[in-house]
């Protein structure tokens, strides 16, 4: 039994990496054992593959109204809303893999680091992905030649400058990235959206569920999002000039069903999305054929209270993983 330095928890397997108690990491204890000769009838330890895989379903495994999500042609703008589990960073990774597998020049965008390095992982091909706010920063850069402006923080745009720069300019450079994916595209803020249009991208396919915001007022809701992909780029000369449709707000395709979760954890999903009752996204919808699982607890999380707050949460999980390791 291991011995934590913390609390003074005995109790620790000799295999723990955390305190049962407390969650503190525990040290590393090395014995060398003397060397034994193996017995004839011996079995030789297999050593247990914890690494957890996660493998991107495959063109063959899609349901019907993924098909008709997938089937959406290359060009254009186009919007897909669905809730968790209901395959649609699938759907805009299989697009990203046809861009690439096609040479057409493209990007991947995501909120954060967290979900590119997972859509890396996931994605078929060695896609060009990027957080938002990074790719847009430095395509602004190699498009207009000059720094994109800030308000003080890196991360923080300066739209208002954006836009003025942009009604100013007699001529638009053309962009340097043809074809845009964008996953969780609710956590973008509108501004994103009508300054790509200005800067002249055409093709752009947007995966949202505005049931999932990070970060409330800092977001596009579903008609933000609608009208900033019907607008058109400011390539004409002239106000009565035709232009081309390139999003058609009534042909929206919405994912319904949740292919991911168990049984218990999309009755949660479900259940949850039906107390807020956002009309903007559907809930997910439950199938018969959902695998079992174990009930999923639920933890609650109290910035002030220390048995509750985020690094007890923290601690919680990660003991609960060494605990469970597959």
């Amino acid at each position: 039994m291991k011995i934590c330095p913390a609390c003074g928890n005995r109790n620790n397997r000799d295999a723990a990496k955390r305190c049962d108690q407390c969650g503190e990491i525990l040290p590393v204890v090395i014995s060398v054992a003397p060397a034994r000769q193996p017995k004839a009838n011996s079995r030789r330890a297999v050593a247990v593959n914890r690494t957890r895989r996660f493998v991107l379903p495959g063109v063959q495994e899609l349901t019907r109204e993924q098909d008709l999500a997938n089937e959406l042609p290359a060009h254009g703008r186009h919007l897909l809303i669905g809730g968790p589990g209901t395959g649609k960073s699938v759907i805009a990774l299989l697009r990203a893999g046809r861009l690439q597998r096609s040479g057409k020049p493209h990007a991947f965008l995501a909120y954060n680091q967290l979900l590119i390095h997972y859509c890396k992982a996931l994605a078929p091909q060695q896609i060009k992905a990027a957080t938002w706010i990074s790719w847009f920063k430095e395509n602004w850069r190699e498009q207009w030649r000059q720094s994109c402006p800030v308000r003080g923080k890196p991360w923080e745009i300066d739209w208002e400058a954006i836009m003025d720069t942009l009604g100013q300019a007699d001529a638009m450079p053309s962009p340097p990235t043809s074809y845009l994916v964008v996953d969780e595209g609710q956590d973008m803020p509108k501004e994103f959206y009508w300054a790509l249009s200005d800067l002249g991208y055409e093709h752009i396919f947007v995966a949202a569920d505005f049931n999932q915001v990070l970060h409330p007022g800092q977001h596009s809701n579903r008609q933000e999002l609608i009208d900033a992909l019907d607008k058109s780029p400011r390539m004409v000369l002239r106000a009565d000039a035709p232009r081309e449709k390139l999003f058609n707000p009534s042909a929206i395709v919405e994912l319904r069903h949740n292919h991911r979760n168990s049984g218990p954890v999309a009755r949660l999903a479900a259940h949850i999305c039906r107390t807020i009752a956002n009309p903007q996204s559907p809930c997910t919808e439950l199938r018969d054929d959902m695998r079992n699982a174990d009930v999923p607890l639920l933890f609650g999380y109290e910035q002030n209270d220390e048995r509750r707050n985020l690094q007890a949460v923290c601690r919680h999980i990660l003991v609960m993983a060494d605990r469970n390791p597959r």
